[in-house]
């Protein structure tokens, strides 16, 4: 196709059919939720999903733009300076 010079086409449908798995697992709706309340990047936004996803206590970062943040799914979200003891 790309040696014809072909375009390619494809549909809102076709991109439900993709992201159906997706969002059967959560994952997909976490991320947007994140990403549209929190203002993240996509990095950070599937980073604070997974994480969500996966019932964390404890999320540490560096970037202090993400300390505090109230996600579901984890419990805390703290910078790396943080006092663990």
């Amino acid at each position: 196709m790309s040696e014809r010079g072909d375009s390619l086409c494809t549909s809102a449908f076709t991109i439900g059919e993709i992201l159906t798995g997706v969002f059967k697992r959560g994952a997909a709706e976490r991320y947007a939720r994140i990403r549209a309340d929190n203002r993240v990047s996509p990095a950070d936004g599937i980073h604070l999903a997974s994480a969500g996803q996966g019932g964390v206590d404890l999320f540490l970062t560096n970037d202090q733009r993400l300390k505090g943040l109230s996600v579901p799914g984890i419990q805390f979200i703290a910078g790396m300076d943080v006092n663990l003891f």
